[in-house]
């Protein structure tokens, strides 16, 4: 198999991992359509804020793994922009493993990410009786983790040589 081969069959099988994530989660999103609506009024804005970010996940996860069926052979070529010369079997298959972990990262953080965003609205838009400091400070420190983890996705996707450096380093 080629670098190409391999990289589309990682595509399509995180493609797998999106979709078997994400078909449960919609069980969730739809219980969320009916639950108790008695909600007091002061309390409507951080539970529809909630809400959303919990309908929003299950469909970027199904999304992502659309994309990921439908599009591997272009995201083949954002991930490896030109054709280098013949490397090591080693450099080529860290390489790729390297780059599909960039994509594994972005799928399981990017849902963790918008559901820390709507936590984050939603203890913004509570009223001041509740403390939810503690809430607060769990919910920022897991949203920085989550935005590091997309980026760090991001930078092995479309690079990852620092990485690839290393690894190719201490096989030396």
């Amino acid at each position: 198999m080629n670098k190409k081969e391999i990289f589309v069959t990682g595509c399509k099988l995180l493609s797998i991992y999106c979709f078997v994530t994400g078909v449960p989660l919609i069980f969730t999103a739809i219980a969320t359509f009916f639950a108790n609506m008695d909600v007091p009024s002061e309390l409507q804005t951080s539970y529809f804020v909630t809400s959303m970010g919990i309908r929003i996940t299950p469909i970027l996860l199904i999304a992502l793994g659309i994309f990921l069926l439908k599009q591997s052979e272009t995201l083949y070529y954002i991930a490896f922009k030109e054709e280098e010369e013949e490397s090591s079997s080693i450099e080529k298959w860290l390489e790729i493993s390297i780059k599909v972990c960039g994509l594994f990262l972005i799928i399981q953080y990017l849902p963790n990410l918008v559901q820390s965003v709507s936590t984050f609205w939603a203890m913004k838009t509570s009223p001041p009786v509740f403390e939810m400091f503690q809430q607060n400070n769990f919910t920022s420190q897991y949203a920085v983790s989550s935005i590091f983890a997309v980026l760090l996705g991001c930078y092995l996707l479309i690079d990852g040589r620092i990485f690839i450096k290393l690894g190719i380093k201490n096989q030396a």
